[in-house]
């Protein structure tokens, strides 16, 4: 097999002679087609180191893109974390909110309620010659 740094060398053995003219000709034609594929080779070598050294930059380029998604994957995982704690922390603060407003409410009822005195010391009495129910004060 030949390529790379390996070396080619070919003899041909040519006769002067008329009646050994066609086996002359078919060897020094195969000796062309084989300096012509040695030549190919030479190019398809070039082509290959060409094509290996993109290849090379390509994986160094796509580790290089691993890389940054890798850190854009932990930087995402972390502002989640931050995002996931912000909500708790503004939850927990609307919560404290209501719960101000509930105990205001309650304190306002209360306020309301002590001014005007407590219903259940009063009851409806209806009778039988009024129309209109009238309060009266029980003891």
């Amino acid at each position: 097999m030949t390529g790379g740094d390996s070396k080619t060398l070919m003899f041909v053995q040519i006769s002067p002679t008329e009646k050994d003219l066609s086996e002359t000709l078919c060897l020094l034609n195969f000796a062309s087609k084989v300096d012509k594929w040695k030549q190919d080779m030479k190019g398809k070598d070039e082509q290959m180191r060409k094509m290996e050294e993109t290849m090379f930059g390509l994986e160094a380029k796509i580790k290089e893109r691993d890389t940054k998604n890798k850190t854009l994957q932990d930087k995402i995982k972390e502002l989640e974390s931050h995002l996931l704690v912000e909500r708790k922390l503004a939850r927990q603060h609307v919560d404290t909110k209501i719960a101000e407003q509930q105990i205001k409410q309650q304190n306002e009822d209360e306020n309301n309620t002590s001014k005007r005195p407590p219903l259940a010391k009063y009851c409806w009495e209806a009778t039988r010659s009024q129309a209109r129910p009238q309060l009266r004060k029980i003891r």
